[in-house]
């Protein structure tokens, strides 16, 4: 393999399929000057958070020139529904908010929200991505199952092999704080409870304070969530699943339910920034970073990914 103009990529999850997909589009638009040799990592032990995500894509509570976090979140969210809206892979929903917290506030921020929101099937979101950048990059990309030890001077450890880069792009989500060039923040993990029910042909999202009752109905899904888990010393939170707590949300909700459904709880470590805030950018020369998106991966994504290749 050459070591000229060869891009690693580390990650597989939702900011690294952006990133490749956004690299894929401006190969097809000629916004691009050289052809580059693509490397991908993807981990077979660090699962990736965007698989057990909610994955709700809302501009419920956002306005615009309130703060600069604010605005990219209000053109990240832009950038997702004017692409994707029409993926297989996601749906328009009804979203409505339930009362929480001090009804002053409460109305300052939801009186004028949207009445829908997108969900979005990620597992099937994310293969629908990878199908669309794979054709454009054909035999220019290989791909490898490995793990990232460690990063040189223009160079990266995996635990089988070591490979020379031009630019690296890491994607590690809340691997971060297991890299050995940890950019700070916490690694938080998010929980929800799924069971399977046949509500209808609609999708539709109820909203209350921090939590959320989902119905996806691509795949007659119900989700609850999330409860996060602070509780991060070492780290890396441990999973332990917390039903009873997760489930105590459903009373909080404007539905009937059967009693005998089964529900089955899903965890996710996210990367939280420091300052909660997200990056992307150069943190090393010709090392890249997209890290800090926690609850926003499905939309900063993009963002991030569109002026990365501004580079």
């Amino acid at each position: 393999m050459s070591e000229e103009l060869t891009d690693i990529i580390v990650g597989s999850g939702v900011a690294a399929h952006a990133f490749l997909w956004t690299y894929a589009r401006n190969l097809q638009n000629n916004n691009l000057d050289l052809p580059r040799r693509i490397v991908w990592i993807k981990s077979p032990v660090l699962p990736t958070c965007s698989l057990t995500s909610t994955s709700i894509v809302s501009k419920a509570g956002l306005q615009r020139n309130t703060s600069p976090f604010g605005d990219q979140l209000i053109d990240s969210y832009e950038l997702f529904n004017n692409h994707f809206k029409d993926f297989d892979s996601v749906e328009v929903a009804a979203q409505t908010h339930l009362l929480h917290g001090d009804p002053e506030q409460f109305n300052k921020r939801y009186s004028d929200a949207p009445s829908t929101c997108l969900i979005v099937q990620s597992k099937h979101f994310l293969k629908e991505l990878e199908e669309e950048f794979l054709q454009v990059f054909s035999s220019n990309i290989e791909i490898v199952f490995d793990t990232i030890i460690c990063e040189k001077s223009h160079s990266i450890q995996l635990q089988s092999r070591e490979i020379n880069f031009s630019r690296l792009f890491l994607f590690l989500g809340g691997g971060n704080k297991l890299y050995d060039k940890d950019p700070g923040g916490r690694a938080v993990v998010g929980q929800y409870a799924q069971t399977h029910i046949d509500l209808g042909d609609k999708g539709f999202v109820q909203s209350k304070g921090p939590h959320n009752l989902i119905y996806r109905s691509i795949d007659k899904k119900l989700l609850l969530g999330s409860l996060d888990d602070k509780a991060d010393e070492l780290g890396w939170p441990v999973l332990a699943p917390r039903t009873h707590a997760i489930k105590a949300f459903l009373k909080d909700f404007d539905i009937k339910l059967p009693n005998d459904l089964q529900w089955e709880v899903y965890s996710g470590v996210r990367h939280k920034g420091v300052k909660r805030l997200p990056f992307w950018g150069e943190v090393r020369p010709k090392v890249y970073s997209v890290h800090g998106l926690y609850k926003n991966g499905y939309t900063l994504s993009f963002l991030a990914a569109q002026q990365f290749l501004r580079l």
